[in-house]
């Protein structure tokens, strides 16, 4: 089932420990790295998950392409949009030094490059948690009675 918000709409984003995964992509003109309009719902949830998930430190905004075009053709765009969509994220109000951007072009492909449903898959945008705030761990002394309340 795909998730809901609390009014019954669909979520465009979902946070796990290692990810805030996206279920649509981040729409681009084609071979640039200017996004579309379109995605701007996208973006301000993906926004708004990181501020409601303070204790992640570190994001990695990936940008991935299919293998159509030239290793450094493909290498320069991933990484034009993956610096558009962290730039995106700053100007909805995350803080740069919680962002870092990274282009890989067409190494880490997660669909068959021979079929067009495949390289779809291939052309993405992936945001990967890489440091987050340890959580305090709070414990109790087992066996100890807390001390009587005193009635004045």
């Amino acid at each position: 089932p795909i998730p809901t918000t609390k009014r019954g709409c669909p979520r465009l984003v979902v946070f796990t420990d290692s990810e805030v995964k996206i279920l649509e992509q981040v729409q681009f003109d084609f071979g640039k790295a200017t996004i579309r309009p379109a995605s701007n719902a996208l973006l301000d949830e993906v926004a708004q998950v990181l501020k409601d998930h303070a204790e992640v430190l570190k994001l990695e905004v990936q940008g991935h392409t299919d293998n159509i075009g030239g290793a450094a053709y493909n290498k320069k765009l991933s990484d034009d949009r993956a610096k558009s969509v962290m730039n995106a994220l700053t100007t909805r109000g995350i803080d740069q030094g919680r962002l870092f951007s990274t282009g890989y072009g067409f190494e880490k492909p997660i669909g068959d490059n021979k079929t067009a449903d495949g390289r779809q898959m291939n052309r993405r945008v992936q945001f990967i948690v890489t440091e987050k705030k340890p959580i305090p761990v709070t414990t109790t002394k087992q066996g100890v009675a807390p001390p009587p309340k005193t009635v004045p």
